[in-house]
């Protein structure tokens, strides 16, 4: 087929068309040109196509890219016949727009090859490529550029590869804080900081913490005797310590260190003479067992402060500047989770006050509900039930009467169903009861102390052996007091009363726990003051009861008219002292005559 001037034309419109409706996004029109086995071979990796149907879903991908942002310019266009078909050779540039401005892109070139149909022109197969732009001119190969080029991008894979090692160390990091701010966000009550402390252990160790021993959280008290401590670890498990900040010196200069700021930073390390006393200290304070710290040579510290409370960990050896950076982020994602937990500790703190006026209440009511004296060691039960249920560590509570007798009387209740009882024994010489005494005289309301190993044997030893409720105690029960490292008790003054909470572990209770009890001590003082007042009453009641019956055998002898008639006054006793509650088989009166 020749091609003339107006077939030139035709086919030069119509390839102007073809792209004027690509770039302006006009598919419906654009694909009216391709056949159904339409073929192509572009000029990027991805662009082979063997349908129609493939290119237009790459179309519909990336047109968005094509319209309003991609131009071609000094297009000239060569045609040649090969019957019944067109070649058309296309050249052009490619322009893109780049920031409100048109920048060159490239030189493309593109080969289509069309033929006129029954349905009209229709484009079969076309091949695009952007020219070699390593070669110069009369060069086939450009050998010196591509070795340049292999150098430069031997260097750009290295400073990529050190690029995405990084980016992968700092995505792994931030997957890791991700985990700790969802366990976080997730945290119902104050203890699910130990979830806490598990996430940022295992966290650690997945990003090559290699020497941790273990993750802590420490919450401070409200006082200033104790801290709450959170430890995890794999090998080791998780527990939730009341630990006091006196027992270890260098313990307790870290921790004045560390409270001075919400921003401290501070770490400590442990080994030699240190090491094994700090061992003791952690044992004597209940901590989690790790029986790794039995071998262990050193042992270091690094915590980072949260306010009221500090987060870091313990590690077999000192850690690299790189890890603390770690660990300091680690810390302020924890922010997160201390604003968590407070909310959370504030919502707990009024759960626990409603549960404890609810405690106290029923102490209150079971002793305004007394009618008898001999009711008060139900009350002393309820008392130790509410603290059991309190959460109270103890083995008894007892209170005894505030005088200055000789001899000590105690109601005394357990933390087990065992019911109380009371117990009166002679005077002993011991720490337990001089104590008292003398805080009693200096005015004191409240003082907790711990009786020694040989402190607390002779005086349990000197109770059981003057109760007989106690003589009767098992075996096994009477080996875990006389055998007990010591007693720690809390004692509150008052003024009928002393009452006391004690452990026979030897731990001493915290400021809180002291508080409670005191709130506790004064419900339980009017408990007390009702005892006297029924214990009064009754004393009343009962002299009322004698004198009525003195009253009725007076008056039944002093209407006697004959002798015989004493029987009849007889009678009288015998039943008036039945009414008094006396147990015999009769009364007599003998009458005795003169020899």
């Amino acid at each position: 087929m020749k091609l003339t001037k107006k077939l030139q034309a035709e086919i030069t419109a119509l390839m102007n068309d073809y792209w004027d409706s690509y770039f302006r996004g006009d598919i419906a029109h654009w694909r009216e040109y391709l056949v159904d086995d339409y073929r192509n071979i572009g000029g990027t990796e991805e662009e082979i196509w063997n349908s129609k149907k493939e290119i237009l879903d790459y179309t519909f991908r990336v047109i968005d890219q094509m319209v309003g942002k991609t131009e071609i310019r000094n297009k000239k266009t060569q045609i040649i016949p090969f019957d019944p078909y067109f070649m058309v050779h296309e050249f052009m540039d490619l322009f893109i727009k780049l920031e409100d401005e048109w920048t060159f892109y490239g030189k493309f070139r593109l080969s289509s090859l069309i033929q006129n149909t029954h349905n009209g022109w229709k484009v079969l197969h076309q091949h695009g490529s952007y020219p070699d732009s390593h070669t110069e001119q009369g060069e086939a190969f450009a050998f010196n550029k591509l070795k340049e080029e292999n150098t430069q991008l031997r260097e750009a894979v290295k400073r990529r590869t050190i690029e995405l090692e990084s980016k992968n160390r700092e995505l792994e990091i931030e997957s890791s804080l991700e985990r700790v701010r969802t366990v976080a966000m997730g945290m119902q009550k104050g203890d699910d900081l130990l979830g806490i402390c598990r996430v940022i252990f295992k966290e650690l160790v997945s990003l090559d913490f290699t020497s941790l021993r273990c993750a802590l959280i420490h919450i401070f008290s409200d006082g200033k005797d104790h801290w709450k401590d959170y430890e995890y670890s794999d090998i080791a498990g998780g527990k939730i310590a009341e630990v006091p900040f006196k027992g270890n010196t260098k313990v307790e200069a870290f921790f004045n260190r560390i409270r001075r700021s919400k921003e401290a930073f501070e770490e400590v390390s442990f080994s030699g003479k240190e090491l094994e006393e700090f061992k003791g200290f952690r044992k004597k304070t209940g901590q989690v067992h790790d029986p790794r710290l039995e071998d262990a040579k050193k042992l270091c510290y690094y915590f980072y402060s949260i306010g009221l409370g500090n987060i870091g960990i313990s590690t077999f050896k000192e850690i690299d500047d790189r890890q603390l950076q770690i660990l300091k982020r680690f810390r302020n994602v924890f922010d997160l989770a201390y604003r968590r937990y407070k909310d959370v500790e504030n919502a707990e703190a009024q759960a626990k006050e409603a549960q404890i006026q609810l405690a106290l209440e029923r102490v209150r009511s079971r002793s305004m509900a007394m009618h008898k004296s001999d009711e008060l060691l139900e009350v002393v039960k309820i008392l130790a039930d509410q603290l059991t249920q309190l959460d109270f560590k103890f083995d008894n509570v007892s209170f005894g009467e505030n005088n200055q007798a000789d001899d000590f009387k105690f109601w005394v209740a357990t933390s087990g169903n065992a019911q109380p009882i009371q117990i009166q024994v002679p005077y002993l010489d011991n720490p337990a009861p001089k104590r008292v005494k003398e805080a009693q005289k200096k005015g004191i309301r409240f003082f907790a102390d711990i009786l020694s190993q040989e402190e607390n044997r002779q005086w349990s030893q000197h109770l059981i052996d003057n109760s007989t409720s106690l003589k009767s105690l098992p075996g096994n029960v009477k080996d875990y007091i006389l055998n007990s490292p010591g007693y720690a008790r809390s004692t509150v003054i008052l003024k009928n009363i002393n009452i006391y909470i004690g452990n026979y572990r030897a731990i001493p209770y915290t400021d809180s726990e002291n508080h409670l009890f005191q709130r506790f001590a004064q419900v339980f003082e009017q408990s007390y003051t009702r005892f006297l007042d029924l214990q009064k009453a009754e004393a009343q009641a009962r002299e009322a009861q004698i004198e009525a019956a003195l009253e009725k055998v007076r008056s039944c002898s002093l209407a006697m008219h004959q002798s015989d008639e004493l029987e009849s006054v007889v009678a009288t006793l015998f039943d008036r002292l039945i009414e008094l509650g006396l147990s015999f088989d009769g009364a007599l009166i003998f009458v005795f005559e003169k020899g």
